[in-house]
């Protein structure tokens, strides 16, 4: 038979795919790599992080439509998600054609030959006899996935094989040729080389050949149990992490449609004062009153706490085009807490959150300043006492 070489890059390999030459008596029934589209996308679940990444894009510009921004200003939001969802879904379209090429799976008349490994190659020697069961998921067209159940107490470790092994099989990992062409036929070469060595015939345990996904299943006669405990990631706690994931989307969404979210309810105010900062040619930063235009105070130096504020406040404006003339609001809330709210763009800064310490900053620009409101602490046991 032919056998394609990719042009690889093992060039000191005594026979392509294989740690050595087979012995005289042994033949190649099969050799092939993996389909790196097929496995990006069945593999490495290219459409789902595609579909994820979307739901990310489509969630930031209709918050910003929520927000009152125009469509221009909601796609220019975009402006930095959109190149990394596009480096991410790349790095995993790059991932799976390195995988591809570097994988090499074969199949001969006494064994099945796993090598693997991009930076580091592995080789995997299987003989058909220490396989005690397998099975074949076709995907679209003529590829699919074939596991292979081992038998006795031998296991190759899950990390070892990723990616060339069955999902969430973690205790009993099951190497698997992952989107190999014609995989339906590579199956029936398997089947009957394992019965030629075996000498026993393969048992069905599944739907038969011709079937569509997940496929066929045989396993010998020796092991009947080989598949009677199972071993896949308890689908339970996939269904409360996506049961809780839809249930924050599903909230966060409510509280921006409505506007009955925690920041809405704190808006009252006891005091506030209109501030305007500007940004001086020595570095500083000046504190003007928003309403009579006069100095307050200066930032000198970094003063981290305060101008990471102002940045953050500034960048939403930046990024929807708005200047600096509207002032900001430095309000104290009906519950003692003090904030920093931007009338332009709807932001806020809850600065209590930061400790009263860089709290404290701000309030100093009240014109009647608050007590600011203590953290408290855990209270210490005196370790004399009993």
């Amino acid at each position: 038979m032919t056998i394609e070489s990719h042009g690889h890059e093992h060039e000191f390999e005594p026979q392509y795919g294989l740690p050595e030459r087979l012995p005289q008596d042994e033949k190649i029934l099969w050799q092939g790599s993996p389909d790196w589209v097929t496995l990006a996308r069945r593999g490495f679940h290219l459409y789902k992080v595609a579909g994820y990444f979307g739901l990310m894009l489509a969630w930031r510009a209709g918050s910003q439509l929520l927000d009152g921004a125009g469509v221009v200003d909601a796609l220019f939001s975009l402006r930095w998600l959109l190149p990394l969802a596009i480096a991410g879904l790349f790095s995993i379209g790059l991932l799976a054609w390195l995988t591809a090429r570097t994988t090499v799976y074969t199949l001969t008349d006494k064994r099945v030959v796993m090598r693997v490994g991009i930076a580091l190659t592995v080789t995997f020697n299987l003989p058909l006899r220490t396989l005690a069961a397998a099975s074949l998921r076709r995907h679209h067209g003529d590829f699919g996935d074939i596991c292979l159940a081992l038998a006795g107490q031998d296991r190759i470790a899950y990390v070892h094989l990723w990616p060339s092994v069955r999902p969430w099989h973690f205790k009993r990992p099951e190497p698997m040729l992952r989107a190999v062409p014609n995989a339906q036929e590579v199956a029936a070469q398997l089947q009957q080389a394992w019965s030629a060595v075996t000498g026993v015939a393969a048992t069905p345990v599944g739907p038969v050949v011709a079937a569509p996904v997940p496929g066929s299943r045989w396993q010998s006669e020796s092991n009947p149990a080989a598949q009677a405990v199972p071993d896949t990631f308890p689908r339970w706690v996939l269904m409360c992490a996506g049961g809780v994931l839809a249930l924050t989307l599903i909230s966060v969404g409510m509280v921006r449609i409505t506007g009955n979210g925690p920041d809405q309810r704190a808006a009252a105010a006891t005091q506030e004062r209109l501030l305007r900062f500007e940004d001086r040619p020595d570095g500083s930063i000046a504190i003007l009153d928003g309403s009579t235009g006069e100095p307050v105070t200066s930032v000198q130096g970094e003063q981290g706490f305060v101008r990471g504020a102002l940045r953050a406040l500034a960048r939403e404006r930046k990024a929807r085009g708005l200047g600096s003339e509207q002032a900001f609001i430095l309000m104290v809330r009906t519950d003692g807490g003090l904030t920093l709210y931007d009338p332009a763009t709807s932001q806020r800064v809850d600065l209590e959150a930061f400790g009263p310490t860089n709290a404290e900053n701000f309030a100093k620009l009240l014109k009647d300043p608050p007590a600011m409101r203590p953290v408290p602490l855990p209270l210490m046991q005196d370790a004399s006492k009993p």
